[in-house]
């Protein structure tokens, strides 16, 4: 989880995602495996109680995706997706959805299974 200071340029003007003094908790501070970890309340969404947990598990990586993949702009073109992690498969489907067409990967003749074939 990153956590942006609050007080830089970028954190003022609404671009807290650029934060130039951003700590990220595991990384710069005690990590966020363990069963409880302090985070900035501005860093938490309270969810409506009626959205399930398995959706809200994935709104993390939904939300990178959609911030990626709305970045640029990609309507009416062909973009590659590289990696088809949770993000990945997540930025398709958002591509797909602004009028973007994925790029599909060309089938390697070097592949697990043309090898086994041999």
């Amino acid at each position: 989880m990153h956590v942006a200071c609050g007080k830089c340029l970028q954190c003022r003007t609404g671009e807290a995602h650029i934060c130039q003094n951003v700590k990220i908790i595991g990384v710069d501070t005690n990590g966020a495996f363990a069963e409880y970890v302090v985070i900035p309340e501005s860093n938490i969404w309270k969810l409506d109680p009626a959205i399930p947990q398995e959706y809200a598990s994935i709104l993390d990586p939904l939300g990178n995706a959609v911030h990626t993949v709305l970045a640029g702009e990609i309507a009416a073109k062909t973009v590659a997706v590289t990696g088809c992690g949770p993000i990945g498969l997540f930025s398709i489907a958002v591509a797909r959805a602004v009028g973007a067409t994925p790029s599909s990967p060309s089938k390697s003749t070097n592949t697990a299974a043309s090898w086994q074939q041999k």
